[in-house]
């Protein structure tokens, strides 16, 4: 039975040495320095009517681009902080690019422009190193290997060898390891909420680290979804695609259209992890299984400060008290009629297994009849046997007492 997932409001980011939580109206930043937690709180835009970013496929598209920009803001301003934070640190030198900043464009503005350019040379070199190099690597593959559904394969796998590598690089790095530690954070506290338990470090503490809506679970997925579509779209397009005699034209031409491709993964697999974060079963377990286990990567076990600044995100943006007050007697019918639901199965069930019962013993006393029967029978055959015997035996008899008085 497919079983529709309690339906979270929130989720984060982890930082350097901190937590951004994105709720239902709210987006807070809450980061740990020496002297304390320091909070940022934004509110979070909204989409009134009818819009294309809420359109299917489509709002993946846009939903990752605003993800990338909050997410790089909340990661420059936990790095400002820590920066901060160290006393020890230096003053560097203000650089040209910054003073060029600074003088032509107010400090919003400028922030603005810092985190656009870090959201595209992000994404440019997630393009170079999971699209370009991989197509480059194929392109010289493709010198052996003519079927191209193979070198869409033997890129697919490429680019999955290059991801692990890297997932696996930077999990060993040691900078990383509480940034992970803080992601493990974020996912367990998230868990707590969706399992409807107040938000203590006790209850966060026994969750589990591994999440399905996980950002990490998406990159993998999109590297799954993009090894499909470039696949097919390549043997689609193969007999409209012109001739080139240059190896490296060709190649180019193969990097454009994977980039043209590339909002369309984007959307699938946004689609994809929505359906696999909203229901459980067998199968939405079975497809965010690999993405799960990627997560041993790239969470680690957090410690009880981390879970602390995880839970202060979370109210930050979110009133999970109130939400449980008011949703406890919701949450109390719901499980009641899940429980309901459950006995009236195992009446049905048990009002099959008793009719097959009943079943067995008519056929039991079926079946005794019809042996009492045959017992009759078999009963009447023998009275009739020895009633034959003995008149045989009385016949034996007065013909041997008839043979000695003839004699």
């Amino acid at each position: 039975m497919e079983k529709e997932k309690f339906k979270t409001m929130i989720g984060g980011q982890a930082l350097i040495e901190g937590i951004m939580m994105m709720g239902p109206d709210k987006v807070a930043t809450v980061v740990r320095t020496k002297k304390g937690l320091k909070t940022k709180l934004e509110p979070r835009k909204h989409i009134e009517g009818f819009s294309i970013r809420k359109i299917p496929f489509l709002r993946g598209v846009f939903n990752f681009c605003t993800s990338m920009k909050t997410g790089v803001s909340a990661l420059m301003y936990s790095a400002d902080a820590y920066a901060e934070d160290d006393e020890e640190a230096v003053p560097e030198k203000q650089s040209k690019f910054d003073a060029w900043l600074e003088k032509r464009l107010s400090s919003d503005k400028a922030q603005n422009v810092l985190i656009t350019l870090s959201v595209v040379l992000g994404v440019a070199f997630s393009v170079a190193l999971f699209i370009v190099l991989p197509s480059i690597i194929g392109s010289v593959i493709g010198r052996w290997v003519k079927s191209e559904l193979a070198r869409n394969l033997i890129e697919g796998v490429v680019r999955i060898i290059i991801f692990l590598t890297y997932m696996f690089l930077i999990s060993r790095m040691k900078d990383m390891k509480r940034v992970f530690s803080y992601h493990g954070a974020e996912h367990k506290t998230i868990r707590a909420y969706e399992a409807r338990l107040p938000l203590t470090v006790e209850n966060v503490r026994k969750q589990t680290r591994l999440h399905p809506r996980c950002g990490t679970s998406f990159l993998f997925v999109v590297i799954i979804i993009s090894i499909l579509v470039f696949s097919i779209a390549s043997v689609l397009l193969r007999p409209i695609t012109p001739e080139l005699d240059s190896k490296v034209l060709e190649a180019l031409l193969r990097v454009v259209l994977k980039l043209l491709l590339l909002p369309i993964v984007v959307g699938i697999s946004y689609e994809f992890n929505r359906l696999v974060g909203r229901y459980d079963n067998w199968l939405t377990r079975a497809l965010s299984a690999p993405g799960m286990w990627l997560q041993y990567l790239t969470t680690n076990e957090p410690d009880d400060s981390m879970i602390e600044v995880a839970i202060i995100a979370v109210e930050a943006v979110f009133d999970w008290k109130k939400y449980l007050e008011e949703n406890t007697a919701k949450i109390a019918i719901k499980q009641l009629e899940g429980k309901k639901e459950e006995l009236n199965e195992s009446s049905a069930d048990m009002n099959l297994e008793n009719r097959q019962l009943e079943e067995q013993i008519h056929g039991l006393r079926d079946s005794l009849a019809d042996l009492a029967k045959e017992m009759d029978r078999l009963e009447q055959e023998n009275t009739a046997r020895n009633a034959k015997i003995e008149a045989n035996s009385a016949a034996l008899e007065k013909a041997k007492a008839d043979r000695d008085t003839a004699a």
